[in-house]
């Protein structure tokens, strides 16, 4: 098993232009394309099924398919961080992080 990672364009009821993205944990790049049509597909059910556009998956490490978690091994200085719900983080060094569009985000330490 590995993890790869999907995206997604569709259009949304506004007709807006629509991206977001998923890991899928399969066997193969065949399995995770069947996996994210059928996730994306359900989860976004008032688009028609032909209007979506999938990526080619990705294979990537070090990430859980958990709501709004990361997991990173080693080293995220200069990275691209994409999280569980698909938003992504930049780091650029020890304290400048640009964190695009985020809901309920929260750092720091809990206590």
């Amino acid at each position: 098993m590995a993890t790869y990672r999907v995206q997604a364009a569709y259009k949304d009821t506004d007709g807006d232009l629509m991206l977001t993205a998923k890991v899928f944990e399969a066997e193969n790049k065949a399995e995770a394309s069947t996996k994210a049509e059928a996730y994306f597909t359900t989860q976004y059910s008032f688009c028609d099924r032909d209007e979506f556009l999938f990526s080619t998956p990705k294979k990537v490490d070090s990430i859980r398919d958990v709501s709004r978690g990361v997991s990173i091994g080693g080293s995220a200085s200069g990275a691209t961080i994409i999280t569980g719900n698909g938003s992504t983080v930049v780091q650029h060094g020890k304290t400048n992080i640009n964190l695009g569009s985020l809901n309920g985000v929260r750092i720091g330490d809990d206590y």
